[in-house]
């Protein structure tokens, strides 16, 4: 349930989707190091759900490497991609299956059960939001980010958004959560949607 067709951890935060990637690579790596039958059952479904994973991450980062700010995210807290990627192939998940869809010289990513869209052009990057806040019934880590975008240009960030550095309740936890924190547009003051409690 918590893993989307697209390979996308149902909260939709690059840095949750990283951690829990991590996370999955150890069962397997677990599993398959210990081969009890009871756990070995799922290693095809494990390793696939890792690569599908691992192809998420990959269109969810910029191209210094970090992972975007959308929903919960902030650096050091999660593994990096390439980390992922170095990981995954020590223990033989396949790292990278995925065909992209050129148009023209644009390369165009859509992670279509997530929301989310990557687009290339030459040296510019661009990440964009058309997903949910998360699950229905867990928004703990959403953000009031519709329609925000994230922007590198020649390995630069040009546009960000502001991303997590507190949790609980707070008056700072609720600004960072708020449409004015993202690159996105705030009509009359409000937010896209509700960002309450912590």
């Amino acid at each position: 349930e918590q893993i989307l067709s697209d390979g996308g951890h149902f909260e939709l935060s690059p840095m949750y989707q990283n951690i829990m990637l991590n996370d999955l690579l150890d069962l397997i790596n677990l599993a398959d190091t210990y081969r009890n039958f009871k756990v070995s059952k799922f290693l095809g479904d494990w390793r696939s759900k890792a690569s599908d994973m691992l192809t998420w991450s990959k269109v969810m980062k910029h191209p210094d490497g970090e992972i975007s700010f959308f929903n919960d995210a902030a650096f050091g807290i999660a593994p990096l991609h390439h980390e992922l990627v170095s990981y995954a192939a020590e223990i033989g998940v396949e790292t990278d299956s995925h065909q992209t869809p050129i148009i023209g010289t644009t390369e165009v990513k859509s992670l279509a059960q997530s929301g989310y869209l990557r687009v290339e052009q030459k040296n510019l990057v661009a990440i964009l939001d058309c997903a949910a806040i998360g699950p229905d019934y867990l928004p703990g880590h959403g953000h009031a980010d519709s329609l925000s975008f994230e922007l590198s240009l020649q390995n630069f960030r040009v546009f960000v958004n502001a991303g997590t550095s507190c949790y609980g309740v707070s008056e700072e936890r609720v600004r960072q959560r708020g449409t004015s924190a993202h690159n996105t547009v705030m009509i009359n003051g409000f937010n896209s949607s509700q960002v309450w409690s912590g």
